[in-house]
């Protein structure tokens, strides 16, 4: 039987492989990380594809072809940059959020047992 309820951390950068159940592991997390990893790169593929649109080509040629390849590869080098850029202020800016949301933990803590306190004396 599988635990399906486990915890995250606020500053964890890689949430999806946290949250997975215990009995998910070896192959089965290599299977869940190679289709999360596939997902990806289709979305890259068609962001790449749809909006920079160079080195398509409609002919076979040999020459045009590594043509196409290489600036295939290079739009998805350029995503995948972006991407990781992205993902690296979403997590600071996550660590940065932390004394709010320990504040907050904190006032309702101090709320909780005030009301605790009050109604005892009912």
């Amino acid at each position: 039987m599988c635990s399906r309820h486990l915890k995250t951390p606020i500053a964890t950068p890689d949430i999806r492989v946290r949250k997975l159940p215990i009995c998910w592991y070896a192959r089965h997390l290599a299977l869940i990380e190679l289709s999360a990893a596939l997902k990806l790169l289709v979305y890259l593929s068609l962001i790449a594809c749809l909006f920079a649109p160079w080195g398509l080509t409609p002919s076979t040629a040999p020459a045009l072809l590594l043509i196409g390849i290489a600036a295939y590869i290079a739009k998805l080098g350029a995503g995948g940059l972006l991407l990781a850029l992205f993902e690296t202020s979403i997590a600071k800016m996550r660590v940065f959020r932390l004394p709010g949301f320990l504040g907050a933990a904190l006032m309702l803590a101090l709320l909780a047992a005030l009301l605790r306190f009050v109604s005892r004396s009912f």
